[in-house]
């Protein structure tokens, strides 16, 4: 599951203008390419701006009060971006309504969607080890920009633990749709 054009340009505009400001106030990366001017949020320094920022959601806010040119909409969207979920997960499967991404902190699964593209074609083979920030936007969860991807491989006896652990967050209603 994808998101429309419209929003795709709408969350990256938000996304992006966020992420460079963090960069200039806080100077995470000096020197990195502003993410608005097409630099690409895959880089390692889009990765340490975007892991800043999810792991001190007060800078959201801080952003806010000097954003001046955001519509009361556009800002309700960011603010929703301080519930952001920044952990490592591991991609379980990929389902209808979104690809399943276990915490590894605790026993949520959140039922994630792709921006532009599926996570099927960004992450094929499962299961698949990653560390993001999982936000809001609008009814989904998605990622919010840059994530890292662990190489590892996992065992028969882990991907059964894996599947497990997604059937008890089932049986206890700990899968999310929505933040």
């Amino acid at each position: 599951m994808t998101m429309p054009e419209e929003d795709v340009r709408l969350f990256h505009r938000l996304l992006f203008a966020l992420l460079d400001w963090a960069n200039t106030r806080y100077a995470i990366a000096p020197g990195a390419p502003k993410l608005a001017g097409g630099a690409s949020v895959y880089s390692p320094d889009s990765f340490r701006i975007g892991r800043h920022v999810w792991t001190h959601p007060a800078v959201i806010g801080e952003y806010l009060k000097n954003a001046r040119d955001l519509s009361d909409g556009e800002r309700e969207i960011v603010l929703g971006w301080e519930r952001v979920v920044f952990d490592r997960f591991l991609v379980e499967r990929h389902l209808k309504k979104g690809t399943a991404m276990l915490s590894l902190r605790s026993p949520d699964v959140y039922l994630v969607s792709g921006v532009e593209r599926e996570w099927e074609d960004m992450v094929p083979s499962l299961p698949v080890l990653i560390e993001a920030g999982l936000i809001p936007f609008r009814d989904r969860i998605v990622c919010g920009g840059p994530y890292r991807l662990f190489p590892a491989s996992f065992g028969g006896g882990c991907r059964y633990g894996f599947r497990e652990d997604y059937r008890e967050a089932g049986q206890k209603n700990r899968i999310f749709q929505s933040l």
